[in-house]
């Protein structure tokens, strides 16, 4: 796995005018609908919001795909990504869950040239940044 470079590079994307954002996250907490939404919303999306008020930012639930569209995440990313033309992604991964995008995707967000993080709530460091 590539070195993380430093958070002045995640920065430097918050600086430009109005970057785009996606999150790669769980829409209901441990994925199970029946335990309401994730704190995501309150914790990460309404923070992220307040902070930086013109960024645009995109979000897109692994675990409502898999349901709704009894597919993995990972045939959809590739399309959203290009799409919504991201300068960050940020994935909140469900520890080992087989719903979590596989690394690949990763791989193939290089190609788009925009950075990737993934959250770390446990650890030492919040985000981790790969290129």
């Amino acid at each position: 796995m590539a070195k993380a470079p430093s958070l002045s590079n995640m920065e430097t994307i918050m600086e430009k005018n109005k970057p785009k954002v996606l999150f790669v996250t769980e829409k209901w907490c441990d994925a199970n609908p029946n335990k309401g939404l994730t704190n995501n919303y309150h914790n990460l999306f309404r923070t992220f919001k307040n902070t930086f008020p013109e960024t645009k930012f995109n979000i897109v639930h692994m675990d409502e795909y898999s349901l709704i569209k009894k597919k993995h995440i990972d045939t959809f990313l590739p399309t959203l990504v290009d799409r919504t033309e991201p300068d960050l992604i940020v994935f909140s991964l469900l520890g080992k869950s087989h719903l979590n995008p596989s690394e690949s995707i990763s791989e193939k967000k290089a190609a788009k040239q925009c950075l990737c993080g993934q959250m770390c709530l446990m650890g030492g460091e919040f985000l981790r940044l790969k290129n």
